[in-house]
């Protein structure tokens, strides 16, 4: 899997992965995502990705949660805060440049 910027028929600049879909993660052979380039997800589950040989973080992953909501009955006290998510990256090597 590659997230290129600029690059013709090869890759994407964004890409957005849902976790639901995946609840056991995504493999791959490698992943880069290049500088200025930008992976985001959604869903309730982590977002896990596997490759057998390196992944190259240049770019960013987004793994940010949403607002929160109410609590139960919709009354206005003690609702959610704004969520989060986590990434679990499996890898023989992994680089994270300065923008990554």
């Amino acid at each position: 899997a590659c997230l290129y910027r600029n690059c013709p028929a090869r890759g994407r600049a964004a890409a957005t992965l849902n976790t639901d879909q995946h609840p056991y993660g995504l493999y791959f052979s490698s992943i880069l995502i290049a500088a200025g380039a930008n992976l985001s997800a959604t869903g309730s589950k982590p977002l896990i990705l596997y490759a057998d040989t390196f992944v190259d973080i240049q770019g960013t992953i987004d793994v940010s949660g949403g607002k929160g909501g109410n609590s139960a009955g919709d009354h206005m006290s003690a609702g959610g805060g704004a969520g989060g998510g986590a990434v679990k990256i499996v890898s023989a090597q992994i680089t994270v440049g300065s923008s990554g």
